[in-house]
C-alpha cells in the first residue's frame, strides 16, 4: 500500500517538473512581448451639408429662373478650405459665400438656372465640392427639377467666337415665343464695347410661333485670351422683360518674349 502511494507521489512530481519549462517559456514570452501599435482610424470628412439632394419637382415655364442654396458646416477640428466647385453644367454658375471655414462655421453656395435656355422635362444636375480639412476631400450634391412646356426659347443657347485672325465675325440667334399672345423685342445690347448686337427680321415658324432674329458681330481686334460677354434682350413683357444670352470670345494668344540678360 505504501509502495503505491510512493509511486503516485513520484508520478505527480515528474508531471509537475515537466510542466515547469513550459511555464517558464510562457512567462518569458509574456515579459519580452512587444505590444503591437494601435493604428488610429481615419478621420471623417469635416464638411457636412444640410441637404445632399434638392428636388424642387415641377417648375412652371413662367418662372424665369430656378434656384436653390446648399448650406454646409465645418464639423471638424481644423479649418476647411474649399478649392473648387465643379458643376455638371456650365448653366449652374455656383456662387460661393466663403472659401475658408473655421471649425463649427457655416457657409453656402447658390445655384441658379435660366429656364429659357433649358429644354422641357426632367433635369438632374450635380456639383462636386473639392476641399481640404487638411486632407484633400470631395463631396457631391444634387439638384433636380421638372420643367413644364416651354413658353420662350432661344437658340443657340450660347455663342462662341474665335477671333484669331483679326477679322470681324457675325453670328445669329433666334428668340421663339410659343404663347398665344407673343411679346415684342424692343432692344438688344451687349456688355462689351467690341460686341455689337442688333435686331434683324421677325417672322413665324411652320406652327405659327413668332420668331425674332438677332445678329451679333464681334470686332476683329479683341483682348487676348478668353472673355465672357452677355447679350441682353429687352421685351415689352414684364414676365420676360430682360433675357441674357452668354457669349464667349477667344482672343489671340500673346507670345511672351523672354529677355536675355547681357553679361
Amino acid at each position: 500500500m505504501e509502495a503505491k502511494k510512493t509511486f503516485g507521489w513520484k508520478r505527480k512530481l515528474l508531471v509537475l517538473m515537466a510542466l515547469v519549462p513550459l511555464g517558464l517559456a510562457v512567462a518569458a514570452n509574456w515579459v519580452n512581448a512587444t505590444p503591437s501599435p494601435i493604428h488610429s482610424q481615419q478621420t471623417s470628412p469635416a464638411l457636412i451639408f444640410q441637404q445632399y439632394l434638392v428636388n424642387l419637382g415641377p417648375i412652371p415655364s413662367s418662372k424665369k429662373y430656378v434656384s436653390t442654396r446648399f448650406i454646409f458646416k465645418n464639423g471638424g477640428k481644423h479649418p476647411v478650405t474649399i478649392t473648387e466647385l465643379k458643376p455638371s453644367c456650365g448653366c449652374l454658375q455656383p456662387r460661393l459665400s466663403k472659401k475658408v471655414l473655421q471649425p463649427s462655421e457655416r457657409g453656402d453656395f447658390l445655384l441658379q438656372v435660366s429656364t429659357i435656355s433649358e429644354a422641357p422635362g426632367k433635369h438632374d444636375y450635380f456639383v462636386t465640392i473639392k476641399y481640404t480639412d487638411p486632407q484633400p476631400r470631395e463631396a457631391v450634391v444634387h439638384f433636380k427639377f421638372i420643367l413644364s412646356k416651354k413658353q420662350i426659347d432661344i437658340q443657340p443657347q450660347a455663342l462662341i467666337f474665335y477671333q484669331l485672325n483679326g477679322e470681324p465675325a457675325t453670328q445669329q440667334f433666334v428668340v421663339t415665343d410659343y404663347r398665344d399672345q407673343p411679346m415684342n423685342v424692343k432692344k438688344v445690347s451687349s456688355t462689351s464695347k467690341f460686341v455689337n448686337a442688333s435686331l434683324q427680321s421677325t417672322d413665324v415658324d411652320e406652327l405659327g410661333n413668332r420668331r425674332t432674329h438677332v445678329s451679333v458681330t464681334v470686332a476683329g481686334k479683341v483682348p487676348p485670351g478668353k472673355t465672357r460677354v452677355h447679350v441682353i434682350v429687352e421685351t415689352d413683357d414684364p414676365q420676360f422683360d430682360k433675357m441674357i444670352i452668354p457669349l464667349w470670345v477667344e482672343g489671340p494668344v500673346v507670345k511672351q518674349i523672354k529677355k536675355v540678360k547681357q553679361k
